[in-house]
C-alpha cells in the first residue's frame, strides 16, 4: 500500500509537469544556455548577492552586480549580447567604506541591488564598511549614466563607529524605489541588526528608511520605518 501511494505521487507530478510544459509552449518562452560571468572556480563562499537588470533602452544590454567575498570587493559586469558574454567594469566605491565583504560583525549577510530610473540612470545599492569602524556597515548608492564607465556614489546612511562589540550597527538588505511621479524623490529601506552580546539578548532587527529629494545626490537622516519584526528579507519601499 505504501508503494502504491508513492507511484501515485510520481504520476501526479509527471502530469503536473506536462501541464506546465503545455502552458509554457503556449507562451513561447525562450531559454538560452547558461553563461559564466566570473572565472573563479574556488569551492567556497566566493561571489555572492548577485543582482541583474536589463537596460530599458536596449534589451541586449544587461548589467550585473555582486560581491567577491574573499577580497571584499563590490563587482560590476556588463553584457552587450543579452547575457551570452560579460565584461567586468569598475563598481561604485566611496572612501572610507572600502570593504563590501562580511567584516567582523554579524549577521553575516550581504546584498546588492540594481535598478534603472526612467531616464536610463542605473542605481547600484550596496553595503560596505570602514575597516577602522569596528565592523559597522553603511548603506551606499552608486549612480551611473554611462553604463558603469563612471559612478557617483553617495552614503545613504553612514554607520557610526562602534562603541563596543554589542553596538556594531550592521545595515544590510537595502532596497531602493524611485517615485513614479517625481524621479528626484527616491526611497531607500534596509534592515538594521546588531551582534548578539554575551548575555544572548541582541537588540531587535528593524526596518530603517531614508529619503532623497535630489535624485540620490543626498539623503535625509535615517529613521525607524517599522517597529516590528520584518522577517528574513529586507523591507521594500
Amino acid at each position: 500500500m505504501q508503494v502504491s501511494r508513492k507511484v501515485l505521487l510520481v504520476v501526479g507530478a509527471a502530469t503536473a509537469l506536462a501541464a506546465c510544459g503545455t502552458a509554457m509552449d503556449r507562451e513561447r518562452q525562450v531559454t538560452a544556455p547558461a553563461a559564466v560571468v566570473t572565472d573563479d572556480g574556488t569551492l567556497s563562499r566566493g561571489h555572492e548577492a548577485p543582482s541583474a537588470v536589463i537596460d530599458r533602452r536596449d534589451p541586449d544590454t544587461v548589467y550585473l552586480a555582486d560581491v567577491e567575498m574573499f577580497t571584499g570587493d563590490c563587482r560590476f559586469y556588463v553584457s552587450r549580447d543579452a547575457g551570452r558574454t560579460w565584461t567586468e567594469r569598475e563598481a561604485p566605491r566611496l572612501e572610507p567604506y572600502t570593504d563590501c565583504g562580511l567584516g567582523p560583525a554579524s549577521p553575516k549577510n550581504v546584498r546588492t541591488e540594481l535598478i534603472q530610473g526612467p531616464d536610463g540612470t542605473l542605481y547600484y545599492a550596496f553595503h560596505a564598511h570602514d575597516p577602522k569602524a569596528g565592523g559597522a556597515r553603511s548603506v551606499l548608492l552608486g549612480r551611473t549614466t554611462d553604463g558603469g564607465a563612471t559612478w557617483r556614489t553617495t552614503a545613504i546612511h553612514a554607520a557610526p563607529r562602534a562603541r563596543g562589540p554589542e553596538n556594531v550597527e550592521v545595515n544590510f538588505l537595502t532596497h531602493v524605489a524611485i517615485d513614479p511621479d517625481d524621479p528626484q524623490r527616491q526611497y531607500a529601506m534596509w534592515r538594521r541588526s546588531y551582534p548578539t552580546p554575551e548575555d544572548g539578548q541582541p537588540r531587535p532587527t528593524r526596518a530603517w528608511m531614508a529619503v532623497s529629494d535630489d535624485g540620490g545626490d543626498t539623503f535625509g537622516d535615517a529613521f525607524l520605518a517599522l517597529e516590528r519584526d520584518i522577517g528574513f528579507d529586507g523591507p521594500r519601499p
